[in-house]
C-alpha cells in the first residue's frame, strides 16, 4: 500500500505561497518606505520661528519696532533699546505727559500721539495756554507731535488720528495719517501729511468717496502713499489706491482681501466666494488662494497658501524669504500657524509651521496686531496686550533686563528720598503712581526723579509703567486729573 502524500504536498505548496505573499507584502512595505523618505526629502524645509516675550504692553509702554531698535514710553521715559546688544538710549524724560491712547514713532526722532486722559499740568495744558486755549473736552482729541531732540510738543491737527491710520515715512520723512473728522459721520475721506522738519501738516487729498480704511503706507515713489479702503458707492471689494500730493486718486487693484507688506510695492491679496448664509446668520466667505501683487509691474505671483478673513501679515526677510502669519480658524483653540517659504519670479513655496514660543511650547494666543519689523523680525501684539518678538530660531537676541518689583520698588523708594508715602504700587497693571506737591517744584521734582530712576537703571525700569499725580499743597489730595 502507498503512503497518502496528497496533504505533504498541500502543505508544501501553502508554505510556498506564504513565502512569497510574504516576499511581495515586505516589496510593498520597503517601496512605501522609499516613496515616503523621497516624499519628505523633497518636500522643502525653510526657517522656523519662535515668540519671545518683551515684557512690554501694547498700552502701557506701546513698544515698536524697527530695524534693530525697540521703542517703549512708560510714562517716565521714551527709550530705543538696541536689541542685537542690549544697550539702551533715552530718547526724552522728565515730563509729565497725558496717557497716551496711541502712539505712532517716528523712530528715534519724536513720535505723534492721541491722548486719553490726565491732561493737567503737562505740556499739552502749556501748549493750548500758549494758543489762548484752555484744557477742554474737544481739546482732548487734539493730535500731537514730540520732537524728542528738543522736547518740544507741536500741534498737529484738530482731529484725533483713525485708529492705526498713520505710518512713518523716513524717506519722506513724516507721517501719512487719515484724520477722525466727526463731521464726516462716521466717512473718513482726507488724507494728511506732516513733516516732522517744518511741523507743517498739509491735506494731500480729500473728497476721495472711500470709506473702511484699512492700511495706509509710503509708496513705490518719493511723496507717494498707497492706501486700501472701499468705493463709497461700491463697498463690495477692497481696493488699493495710490496718492500723490496735488493729484487724484488712482485705483491700482482690487480683491475681497489685500493686505500690505513690509515691502511698500507688494501686498498680498486673495479673491474668493461667498457663502450662502444660513437663515438668520450673516453670509460667510470661504479661504481663497493668495497672491503677491507687484503694484509696480501690475503682476500678481501665486502664493501657496490660502486667505481668509483673519488679517495676515507677510514680511520679507531677504529679496526672496518670507513668513507670514495668519490664524487657522478651524481648531478647537484657534491655532496660531504661519508659512516660511521663498518666492521666485513666478511663484512661492512655502511650509507651515505651528506657532511657538522659544522653549518649544505651543502657543494659542491669538496675535491681534503688527508693532512694526526689521532685520528679520516682527514685533507682535498677542491676546492680552503682551508684546513679543516673533523672530528666527537661529537668531539670538538681547532684551531689556526687567526688574523684579521688589528691586524697582527699591529704585522708586530711593529716589524719592525713602518717603514710601508719595508712591503708591498698583501690581495688577505693574503701575507706579508718584505723588508731587503741584507747586512751582512740581516740573522740577519730576525731572529729579526720573534723572535718579535712569542712573540706576539705565531703561527707567521699563516692563513698569509710571504716573505722576500731582497733590495740593495745602490740604495733600490729588489734584491732577
Amino acid at each position: 500500500m502507498y503512503p497518502d502524500t496528497t496533504n505533504n504536498a498541500t502543505d508544501d505548496l501553502s508554505l510556498k505561497r506564504r513565502k512569497q505573499l510574504l516576499i511581495v507584502i515586505s516589496a510593498v512595505f520597503v517601496l512605501v518606505v522609499i516613496v515616503l523618505f523621497i516624499v519628505f526629502s523633497l518636500k522643502p524645509s525653510f526657517q522656523e520661528y519662535a515668540l519671545t516675550k518683551t515684557g512690554l504692553k501694547s498700552q502701557q509702554q506701546f513698544g515698536y519696532l524697527n530695524k534693530s531698535s525697540l521703542y517703549a514710553f512708560n510714562g517716565l521715559a521714551f527709550t530705543e533699546t538696541n536689541i542685537e546688544n542690549g544697550s539702551t538710549k533715552v530718547l526724552s524724560s522728565g515730563q509729565r505727559m497725558p496717557i497716551p491712547r496711541d502712539i505712532y514713532w517716528a523712530n528715534s526722532n519724536g513720535a505723534l500721539f492721541s491722548f486719553s486722559s490726565s491732561f493737567s499740568l503737562t505740556p499739552v495744558e502749556s501748549a493750548l495756554q500758549s494758543m489762548g486755549e484752555q484744557l477742554s473736552y474737544d481739546g482732548n482729541d487734539y493730535t500731537w507731535y514730540l520732537d524728542f531732540k528738543t522736547n518740544q510738543l507741536h500741534l498737529v491737527n484738530k482731529q484725533p488720528i483713525t485708529a492705526d491710520l498713520a505710518s512713518y515715512s523716513e524717506r519722506d520723512g513724516g507721517f501719512y495719517y487719515v484724520p477722525n473728522d466727526s463731521s464726516q459721520l462716521g466717512v473718513t475721506t482726507p488724507l494728511h501729511f506732516y513733516d516732522i522738519a517744518t511741523n507743517k501738516d498739509a491735506t494731500i487729498a480729500s473728497d476721495l468717496e472711500v470709506t473702511d480704511f484699512s492700511s495706509i503706507h509710503e509708496g513705490v515713489d518719493k511723496y507717494t502713499v498707497l492706501f486700501t479702503a472701499r468705493d463709497l458707492n461700491d463697498t463690495a471689494k477692497k481696493r488699493l489706491y495710490k496718492v500723490k500730493q496735488g493729484s487724484n486718486k488712482q485705483l491700482i487693484t482690487q480683491a475681497d482681501r489685500i493686505f500690505p507688506t513690509n515691502n511698500p510695492g507688494m501686498y498680498v491679496v486673495s479673491t474668493s466666494d461667498t457663502l450662502s448664509p444660513v437663515e438668520g446668520e450673516e453670509a460667510d466667505t470661504v479661504d481663497g488662494p493668495a497672491g503677491l501683487y507687484d503694484v509696480t509691474t501690475k503682476s500678481t505671483r501665486a502664493l501657496d497658501f490660502t486667505v481668509g478673513t483673519s488679517d495676515t501679515s507677510l514680511y520679507f526677510v531677504n529679496d526672496k524669504d518670507f513668513v507670514a502669519l495668519q490664524s487657522n480658524s478651524g481648531n478647537d483653540k484657534d491655532q496660531f500657524m504661519y508659512h516660511s517659504g521663498s518666492i521666485d519670479e513666478k511663484s512661492a513655496r512655502s511650509s507651515v509651521y505651528p506657532l511657538q514660543d522659544e522653549n518649544k511650547n505651543t502657543v494659542t494666543d491669538q496675535i491681534v496686531k503688527l508693532n512694526g519689523y526689521g532685520n528679520g523680525r516682527l514685533l507682535v501684539t498677542t491676546v492680552g496686550d503682551g508684546q513679543e518678538l516673533f523672530s528666527a530660531t537661529t537668531k539670538k537676541q538681547t532684551l531689556p533686563t526687567l526688574k523684579q518689583q521688589n528691586e524697582a520698588g527699591k529704585i522708586v523708594n530711593e529716589c524719592l528720598g525713602n518717603d514710601s508715602k508719595n508712591q503708591q504700587y498698583i501690581a495688577d497693571s505693574k503701575l507706579f503712581r508718584v505723588f508731587f506737591v503741584a507747586d512751582s517744584s512740581f516740573t522740577i521734582s519730576i525731572k529729579q526723579f526720573s534723572t535718579c530712576v535712569l542712573k540706576k537703571d539705565s531703561t527707567g525700569l521699563i516692563g513698569y509703567t509710571f504716573q505722576f499725580m500731582g497733590t495740593d499743597p495745602v490740604n495733600g489730595r490729588i489734584s491732577t486729573d
